[in-house]
């Protein structure tokens, strides 16, 4: 899995957008307020990454991954008003994703589970939401640290 991260190139740029790829963040990403259309490639190469890369900045890409996926339990509260800003109905269309860093050593590999990105698959609008009050951290580790050796 490790081979196939080193191998997103967050630069890269596809001239193809499909509508349905496209996610309007209306307020934009913390730190990118002004970046508010984003295209979510996905890549059978880069699974279960994906890419959420800026149609505002080309240059601006962010690698994503399914928070469940490295903690199963992961659970948040949406308040009604952020509800009402993504115009979402129903839980069902909820796609959750988290921010990644990847460092120089994957193995520290982080994701923000405190920002979690949520995603209205309906419509495609997305917030970053923020947790205030919440165990989860912005830097959660993704591969359990390897025991130390004697």
């Amino acid at each position: 899995m490790t081979a196939a991260l080193t191998d997103i190139d967050v630069a890269e740029t596809t001239c193809a957008t499909d509508k349905r790829d496209v996610v309007t963040f209306p307020r934009g990403i913390l730190g990118f307020e002004d970046c508010r259309h984003f295209r979510l490639e996905r890549n059978p190469e880069w699974e279960p990454f994906a890419k959420l890369h800026s149609l505002d900045q080309p240059r601006l890409s962010f690698v994503v991954a399914p928070p469940r996926l490295f903690m199963p339990d992961f659970l948040i509260r949406v308040d009604p008003h952020e509800v009402a800003e993504l115009d979402m109905h129903s839980a069902a269309d909820a796609e959750l994703w988290a921010i990644v860093t990847i460092p120089d050593d994957p193995r520290q590999m982080s994701a923000n589970l405190q920002g979690p990105i949520v995603i209205n698959r309906a419509n495609g609008k997305g917030k970053q939401v923020v947790l205030t009050r919440s165990e989860y951290s912005t830097r959660q580790l993704i591969f359990e640290p390897e025991p130390a050796t004697a």
